[in-house]
């Protein structure tokens, strides 16, 4: 049985796709610049804290990072947040875009593709998806906990600090049966 700790240390023990961050660390490098190169725009700051808040967020393994920075470089692309200390610029009517902070977006999408898609499905997850998705998980431990004593399921009763929500229904479902 998978404890939620035994899951933290698991993941925790994978090591860091650096790849996928490779563009939050060169627009840090280049925010860093910016601010330094032209008389520390405040704006400017809001960007690097916000990198280097992502930069914690990826280096916890959290995905969440992932938009949190993109949201940042759209705030560049529109010139809410100053440019880089490189400029490329075009006009959509309007509207001013900032190439450079335009291909970083691109190629952060094309990194991490994946993990925005997956982050933004489990955001639009509907409240019976969701309960659907918990009673499996219910099922399955109860499946899996069917020939345990019922000792051991008062053992996963009580340590429901360490024990995820879904075995510890399952053990109560058992016990009470």
């Amino acid at each position: 049985m998978e404890t939620s700790t035994e899951k933290n240390v698991s993941n925790q023990s994978l090591p860091l796709k650096w790849k996928s961050a490779s563009i939050l660390l060169i627009s840090i490098v280049f925010a860093f610049y910016s601010f330094v190169r032209f008389d520390f725009i405040i704006k400017e700051l809001f960007f690097i804290i916000g990198s280097l808040n992502c930069l914690l967020l990826f280096i916890y393994k959290k995905s969440v990072w992932i938009n949190i920075f993109s949201i940042l470089i759209v705030l560049k692309i529109i010139y809410i947040l100053p440019e880089f200390f490189v400029t490329l610029e075009f006009y959509i009517g309007n509207l001013k875009i900032n190439l450079i902070p335009l291909i970083f977006l691109v190629i952060h999408f094309r990194i991490n593709h994946v993990s925005f898609f997956k982050y933004i499905k489990k955001l639009h997850k509907s409240e019976d998806t969701i309960i659907k998705e918990y009673k499996s998980k219910v099922k399955r431990f109860e499946l899996k906990y069917q020939y345990k004593t019922k000792d051991q399921l008062k053992d996963i009763v009580e340590n429901k600090e360490v024990m995820v929500k879904e075995a510890v229904e399952a053990a109560t479902n058992l016990l009470i049966k």
